[in-house]
């Protein structure tokens, strides 16, 4: 496994770094997963095996959509790895990974559980640290949700674009909204202010959980953000990716039910 590598790119550094990178230090495991009761302290802490079984039943759901839809099992980026909860079974179904974090406790514990050909970096939040065209996968679960902005999404789907080869694919969960199609300017307008307001008051909600942090007073947080779907194709369009996909579905563990994102970048004519 490679040492960490820290990088950084576009000048763009996600505020929700910081409760990461807290997360990692005092909670792993719960971070991850926040089920009351299994914190540390609590009545039933997360123990290894719960947690990675946790990994293992969930990315067998993941891949049979993925699967489905298509992929190259050579090699693949896993963003947002955390503690590797997933990794070390992506690594059963792929040749290679490269697992990414904020949180460097997060790589820590994580190297403890995977397997040698996993690489895992401490990285900025929106850079991949892999080379041009040298992957055929990314995948990213339960991290784009928590950014505060779409701009950091925006940089991701460019690296994603960077690093992937010709052909090669991602699945992506993140939250979905889409306004009905036969709204009039002024209506279409007026959600979208509406929608930016609410996000606006959800970025001061996380401006105030980090200043106490800042004063390494624990508060505890999770950001989140929805994406328009319209925005999400177009953007993926404007890089050259193809076949773009949306779905979502309710998983078995727990019931949640999340949005996807399935592309495939264009191959060369």
């Amino acid at each position: 496994m490679k040492t960490p590598l820290t990088t950084k790119a576009e000048n763009l550094v996600p505020d929700s770094n910081q409760e990461w990178q807290a997360w990692g230090e005092k909670d792993p495991l719960f971070g991850v997963i926040p089920q009351p009761g299994r914190e540390r302290s609590g009545f039933t802490p997360w123990t290894d095996a719960d947690f990675y079984e946790t990994g293992r039943s969930d990315w067998e759901e993941f891949m049979e959509r993925w699967r489905r839809y298509g992929l190259v099992r050579e090699s693949c980026v896993e963003i947002g790895c955390g503690a590797g909860r997933l990794t070390r079974h992506i690594a059963r179904d792929f040749a290679e990974v490269h697992a990414t974090d904020v949180a460097a406790g997060m790589i820590d514990y994580a190297r403890q559980h995977v397997s040698s050909n996993v690489h895992l970096y401490v990285t900025d939040g929106v850079s991949l640290p892999v080379r041009d065209h040298s992957v055929t996968a990314v995948f990213s679960v339960i991290v784009f949700l928590h950014f505060d902005r779409i701009e950091y999404a925006a940089a991701y789907f460019r690296e994603m674009a960077r690093v992937l080869k010709p052909g090669g694919t991602i699945m992506i969960q993140m939250p979905l909204h889409q306004w009905p199609g036969n709204l009039k300017p002024l209506v279409r307008k007026w959600f979208t202010t509406a929608h930016n307001g609410y996000m606006a008051l959800r970025r001061t909600k996380g401006w105030y959980h980090r200043f106490r942090l800042a004063r390494l007073q624990w508060s505890p947080f999770m950001q989140s953000i929805t994406y328009d779907s319209a925005w999400v194709h177009d953007t993926l369009t404007s890089l050259g990716f193809r076949d773009i996909e949306t779905s979502s579905f309710q998983m078995k563990r727990g019931g949640a039910v999340y949005s996807w994102v399935f592309a495939r970048k264009a191959s060369l004519a």
